[in-house]
């Protein structure tokens, strides 16, 4: 990751971030869903695409297993355009979140549409 003393706004991406850690599916409240949208914006300003990949792909899994598709779906998208974006997008990584948007639109109640 980018270096603390460059990039101050990194110190408040993982103070966010922080606020996710060892939170359960039963104990999540608005805070956290609020911390989770604040730090991945943070995080898209002080990470590149594939840091905030790493840890994006890891501090949502709480909302995944707890079904907060309307949350997830916007931050995946966005996720999507940024891998896709950098110089030299990671295709693995590109193929993995368009799979997790194929899955939240199907929690979602969507129909595959061809």
């Amino acid at each position: 990751m980018a270096d603390v003393d460059r990039n101050p706004g990194l110190e408040q991406f993982r103070a966010l971030a922080r606020q996710l850690e060892g939170v359960q599916v039963k104990d999540l409240t608005a805070r956290h869903r609020a911390a989770l949208a604040e730090a991945f914006n943070q995080g898209k300003a002080v990470m590149s695409a594939g840091e905030l990949y790493d840890w994006f792909s890891r501090a949502a899994q709480i909302f995944v297993d707890a079904e907060q598709w309307q949350l997830l779906a916007p931050k995946y998208e966005a996720m999507a355009d940024l891998i896709e974006a950098a110089p030299e997008p990671d295709r693995p990584c590109l193929a993995r979140v368009l799979h997790i948007q194929a899955r939240i639109q199907a929690g979602q109640g969507e129909d595959c549409r061809i």
